[in-house]
């Protein structure tokens, strides 16, 4: 069982288990969402979209479509191990 606190940022929760993990994952929020992007189930576009800092999409899963065309990173951007369920551009 998970013995960390939970973050204090609105998590995500996607796979709590009140035995094994109460907490789940611990991803933050997309904006007008209960689920982080790893776990969203919808179509997301980000096509154009500016990210500021560095980006890090390691062993994302995308179960929705998903759009990064003409994504602006102004530091690295990591998309290792991305899985998708559907559309990926």
């Amino acid at each position: 069982m998970s013995t960390s606190p939970p973050p204090s940022w609105p998590h995500c929760g996607q796979g709590a288990d009140p035995g094994t993990d109460p907490i789940g994952c611990r991803g933050i929020h997309v904006p007008g969402h209960t689920m982080c992007l790893a776990h969203l189930t919808c179509t997301i576009w980000f096509n154009g979209a500016q990210f500021s800092g560095d980006a890090r999409f390691d062993s994302a899963r995308f179960t929705g479509k998903a759009g990064f065309d003409r994504a602006q990173f102004s530091g690295s951007a990591v998309f290792n191990e991305v899985r998708t369920g559907a559309d990926w551009r």
